[in-house]
């Protein structure tokens, strides 16, 4: 197979002189797939694309992949096996794949403006007020695609007469990432007015990797009773090797070797138990501490806690290393019933500062006057650190106090259904099929977070959870 593709589009919402350009991708792919003795399988695909985003020599890309298949079960060898194991099939693929959507279109020009603001001689000191000609961007020749090279062992097995199995290790490796150069320094100039604007380049690299499978189950047990089964598992991890951040001082604070937007912030000791534990204990920077406010740890061992004592801590928020989901139904007679699982695990957010600052907007929490730190109790099972009549900086900044748990567990839909016999049918003359249901979605959810909805990873609430249902309706065919 042999494809030529080209596609134009305009978005209307862009409204600079950049966005207002049309858009256009072109390229060709292929296919080919060789099957010998309905055993060997192979296949070759490849891309070969044009982006608008880089310079001439470089808007190509071209990202081959390939696959081997070996169905196993279809050798002489495996004859005996046939009654247990129906299919076994084991594929290895792969490939490379290519990304131009990048934040920077024509990644290769720079941009000039006839808005600049004051000249500047010297750091930070700013004169006049006159504008003028400013570059804003500053385009990369060598600007090219986005590249991640995907590998992935996978297995299927049908056994047992009602049993498959897909099973799939994967990885991926990006390189070529579009990412800015931040750690060149502004000395260098790349800076309009004060800000910098420093250089993109392809400089980043990550890689992801992890395990994908499938358990379904059919089972017609008799003329009566049918069960259906289908079970999912995903695990997987990424980390950045490569990126153009500046190095940090301290190793615990680099951004390389950690999850890709990873939970950032201090380490909670728990709470300054007297005025001498705060005697006693590092200087905070954010203000005057008191008994009752959160203590934190010196990783530096400086004497004092600010944001160089800050590290990576928890799982990232909104992308759990796991994700699973069960579901299944039963059919017996004219009943039918279904249920459906989702769970995600091994993620974590941070419900602070405007979830529970007591003084913003002049709001208190109920559960904050009720759970919080107090001089009698002494902190024992005081949720939050004590009330104060101004705003407690320190109690509020990012760290493992307010890092919580997101993983839960849902009971997306359950449904059962009540079908009319065909004799019934037959003699209402009325109807050719006639059920009668009850639907109920997101019914019940499971989680050590219960403040708000889990699943909305927001860190103050405001936003509208899941939604409850309970659905009653009827499927009627004429």
């Amino acid at each position: 197979m042999l494809l030529f593709n080209r596609n134009d589009n305009l978005d209307p919402s862009d409204q600079d002189l950049v966005g207002s350009v049309p858009k256009r991708r072109q390229g060709l792919s292929a296919r080919a797939t060789y099957v010998f003795n309905s055993k060997y399988i192979a296949e070759f695909n490849m891309g070969y694309n044009g982006s608008e985003n880089y310079a001439v020599g470089k808007k190509m890309g071209f990202f081959p992949a390939y696959a081997i298949g070996w169905v196993a079960s279809a050798e002489p060898f495996f004859k005996p096996l046939l009654k247990h194991i129906s299919l076994l099939k084991i594929r290895v693929t792969t490939g490379t794949v290519g990304n131009d959507a990048i934040n920077n279109r024509f990644a290769y020009l720079t941009r000039v403006v006839d808005t600049g603001g004051s000249y500047t001689f010297g750091i930070g000191a700013a004169y006049g007020s006159g504008k003028g000609i400013d570059i804003s961007y500053y385009g990369n020749p060598n600007a090219s695609w986005e590249k991640a090279q995907k590998s992935d062992l996978g297995v299927e097995i049908a056994c047992l007469r009602g049993i498959r199995i897909n099973a799939d290790l994967f990885y991926e490796r990006r390189t070529q990432i579009w990412d800015q150069l931040s750690r060149i320094p502004q000395i260098y100039g790349y800076t309009s007015g004060r800000n910098s604007i420093a250089p993109y380049g392809n400089i980043g690299e990550a890689e992801n990797r992890g395990f994908d499978g499938s358990l379904e189950y059919f089972k017609k047990i008799n003329k009566k009773l049918t069960i259906q089964f289908k079970g999912t598992f995903l695990w997987s991890e990424n980390k950045i090797l490569q990126n153009g951040a500046v190095t940090p001082k301290y190793a615990y604070q680099s951004r390389i070797g950690q999850p890709i937007n990873n939970n950032y912030g201090l380490i909670a000791l728990g709470y300054f138990k007297s005025q001498e534990d705060v005697n006693d204990s590092p200087i905070q920077g954010w203000g005057q501490t008191a008994p009752g406010d959160i203590k934190y740890k010196d990783l530096n061992g400086d004497g004092r806690v600010d944001s160089f004592d800050e590290t990576f801590i928890g799982n990232p928020p909104g992308l759990p290393k796991i994700s699973c989901g069960a579901g299944g139904s039963i059919t017996y007679l004219n009943i039918d019933f279904s249920f459906l699982f989702s769970c995600s695990a091994q993620t974590s957010f941070m419900p602070r500062p405007k979830g529970f600052t007591e003084v913003d907007q002049g709001n208190l929490y109920q559960i904050m006057a009720d759970s919080h730190w107090t001089a009698e109790n002494n902190g024992a099972d005081a949720t939050f650190p004590r009330l104060a009549v101004g705003p407690q900086y320190n109690n509020y900044q990012p760290s493992t106090f307010w890092l919580k748990d997101g993983s839960f567990v849902r009971l997306k839909q359950v449904e059962i259904g009540y079908s009319l016999n065909s004799r019934f049918l037959k003699q209402s003359r009325i109807f050719q099929g006639f059920r009668i249901y009850v639907t109920g979605l997101n019914l019940l959810t499971f989680s050590k977070f219960k403040w708000w909805d889990p699943e909305s990873q927001s860190n103050n609430g405001v936003y509208y959870p899941v939604q409850k249902f309970v659905n009653f309706g009827f499927n009627a065919h004429f």
